[in-house]
């Protein structure tokens, strides 16, 4: 039979047990993030540059066979190459089902600057609450998302 003492003693090691495992399993989860999102195009380096032009990403890195270009703040970046047996390239999707979003200020003049170097818009609304969304395609067919959002999901 437990006595009060030994029960606290078990339910203290227990609970020690318990916060040792959890702050475990947090600190194994915390240092994941995005790195880079790799993008099969014709020209790498005229897509790369475009996104410089057009956009405001930067490239950070280069060789022969691929360039990575991240947005200002170094979150996120694309790696783009291109490799001549791929038989479906990112091009090819359907928007609805595949497109990579960009977060913006301004979505109105982001959008423009993007036109103005030959991207499509492929539709434009407001969402139900209140974020301005551009769905468009870069020159190449690339699908992309243009997003001003009322309140940051990140």
């Amino acid at each position: 039979m437990l006595n009060k003492s030994r029960m606290a003693s078990l339910l203290g090691g227990f609970l020690l047990l318990f916060t040792l495992f959890s702050s475990f399993t947090v600190s194994a989860y915390a240092s994941i993030r995005f790195e880079h999102i790799a993008i099969d195009v014709e020209n790498p380096k005229a897509v790369a540059d475009w996104y410089v032009k057009y956009m405001g990403l930067t490239i950070i890195s280069e060789s022969k066979k691929m360039i990575f270009v991240g947005d200002p703040d170094h979150h996120c970046m694309f790696e783009l190459y291109k490799k001549p047996d791929v038989k479906v390239r990112f091009s090819n999707l359907s928007h609805d089902s595949s497109h990579v979003a960009f977060a913006t200020d301004d979505a109105a003049g982001l959008s423009k600057s993007m036109v103005e170097g030959g991207a499509k818009v492929l539709k434009q609304f407001t969402n139900p609450v209140g974020d301005i969304v551009i769905n468009m395609t870069d020159p190449w067919g690339n699908n992309l998302q243009i997003i001003q959002r009322v309140k940051s999901k990140l």
